[in-house]
C-alpha cells in the first residue's frame, strides 16, 4: 500500500466509523449486515483495508452514505 492509499484509507475508515456510530451500530452488528466479519470492518475503520467494490456498495447502502463521498475517500 502506498502513502497515498493509506490516506485515502483513513478518510474512508473514518467515514465509516463515524457513519457506524451515528447509526447506533456495533461493529458486529453491521458487520452481520453488510455480510463481512467484524475483524474486516475493524481493519477498515483502523484505515489498514480498502475493501472490495460490492462491499463498499453494501456500507453504502447501509449506513445510508452518499456515494459520491465515499468514493472521493477510497
Amino acid at each position: 500500500m502506498n502513502a497515498n492509499s493509506e490516506v485515502s484509507g483513513m478518510f474512508f475508515g473514518q467515514m465509516i466509523s463515524v457513519a457506524r456510530e451515528r447509526s447506533r451500530l456495533s461493529l458486529r452488528e453491521l458487520a452481520e449486515m453488510v455480510g463481512a466479519s467484524a475483524a474486516t470492518l475493524s481493519r477498515i475503520e483502523a484505515a489498514g483495508h480498502i475493501p472490495r467494490n460490492h462491499l463498499i456498495t453494501r456500507l453504502i447502502q447501509v449506513l445510508k452514505l452518499n456515494e459520491k463521498s465515499v468514493h472521493a475517500r477510497i
